[in-house]
């Protein structure tokens, strides 16, 4: 019995170390869900999300109506819409994003297509190189309209390439969701940092 527990002890420590490790992102990339740091920038960038046979996704809705309240309330005077490489969709992401932004009377000249992106670095690189596209000064500022629980995501993202940005998430309705959502993006998150180092 004494060896068996001199070998399950430093079995179990070892074990338990790489769930307080997950326990320590998981916590991070909650309390980050909370951060909302909107302010006045050069461009508003939506990151988008699925559709279905043209229709927008409850999310994907959510961020355009947000990107939409914040262009109406002057804090940036374009809105660049990301996502979708599919090219076998005849409508892709951005596509059916501007035509809801039209509707709710967002000019066209205020909407930027960038329909770039494999993945979420992917694109917020994509992102970076749009914003920069569209300011005087070549470097610019942005406001990303994302989902509350891919804030920690998109902060990190943006830091490790050098890009300038403020979170402006759409927040979720119930803490159970939050929950849920941070938990599903903890695993991707854990995918993401294993894709960048592979």
């Amino acid at each position: 019995m004494s060896i068996r527990k001199s070998f399950s002890r430093p079995i179990l420590f070892i074990a338990f170390i790489p769930f307080v490790l997950w326990l320590s992102l998981f916590w991070r990339i909650f309390l980050y869900s909370f951060f909302d740091e909107t302010k006045q920038k050069d461009t508003i960038v939506v990151l988008g999300d699925s559709i279905e046979d043209g229709h927008l996704s409850y999310a994907y809705q959510a961020q355009l109506d947000h990107a939409a309240e914040l262009f109406k309330q002057g804090y940036a005077p374009l809105i660049i819409l990301m996502g979708g490489t599919e090219k076998e969709k005849k409508e892709i992401n951005s596509d059916i994003g501007a035509k809801y932004l039209r509707e709710a009377g967002i000019a066209d000249k205020s909407i930027i297509f960038a329909p770039y992106g494999r993945d979420m670095f992917n694109t917020i690189q994509w992102a970076d190189y749009e914003v920069r596209q569209y300011t005087e000064d070549g470097i610019g500022s942005s406001l990303f309209v994302g989902n509350d629980y891919h804030n920690y995501r998109i902060e990190t993202t943006a830091r490790d390439i050098g890009m300038i940005t403020n979170l402006s998430p759409v927040k979720s309705k119930f803490l159970f969701s939050r929950f849920y959502h941070v938990f599903i993006e903890s695993f991707s998150y854990i995918a993401y940092l294993i894709a960048e180092v592979s």
